[in-house]
């Protein structure tokens, strides 16, 4: 996933002479009652990962991928812990508001994007195959948001919250819909480049 967001960047920055965000972000699915505490405590629900942003004038393309591996202690008795992978990546049209490049940009995007969930195999204490990996579930979303960013000369920080109107499994696969929140909010920090 690496590979394809830095060669995503190349790509874009060659073709834009405006300015290019790329960073680190944090983001948390709100749960359905964001005030309950108690639902974060796992961190079930946190998801890092990174951005690229290509500006032309006040129009921002980007991409976002974020990513988690979680463990469990496995139901195999041979076996230690289980783990599984999720992740949720979009690409996303941004509006700036802001006319000069000022210490408060304001923006507004639509995404479009994939979620999804698979169990990983699993290895005895030997190194043998238990369990093979399966994948558990994928949908796709659309979703509608916006934030705000704090230029700082060569840095960015920004703030931001989407809400995903569209989350539905793919029609023609087997798996149910992705279990990812109607809500995200995120915190991002990153060079202009």
């Amino acid at each position: 996933m690496c590979v394809v967001v830095l060669l995503f960047t190349c790509m874009l920055s060659m073709l834009a002479a405006d300015p290019v965000r790329i960073g680190v972000i944090g983001a948390i699915e709100i749960c359905d009652n964001p005030l309950d505490i108690d639902s974060y405590n796992d961190h079930e629900l946190i998801y890092p990962g990174f951005y690229v942003e290509v500006l032309f004038g006040r129009l921002g393309v980007g991409m976002t991928a974020l990513a988690r591996f979680h463990s469990e202690r496995s139901s195999f008795p041979e076996v230690d812990r289980a783990w599984d992978f999720t992740w949720i990546g979009s690409l996303d049209l941004r509006y700036h508001f802001s006319v000069d490049e000022g210490l408060f940009d304001p923006f507004a995007e639509l995404g479009i994007g994939c979620a999804g969930r698979v169990d990983l195999p699993v290895y005895d204490r030997d190194g043998e195959l238990y369990d093979e990996g399966e994948l558990e579930s994928i949908s796709l979303f659309m979703s509608i948001g916006g934030g705000i960013i704090f230029n700082l000369d060569a840095f960015h920080v920004g703030v931001k919250v989407q809400y995903r109107f569209i989350n539905d499994g793919i029609p023609t696969l087997p798996y149910p819909a992705a279990p990812v929140t109607g809500f995200q909010s995120a915190v991002f920090v990153g060079f202009n480049l």
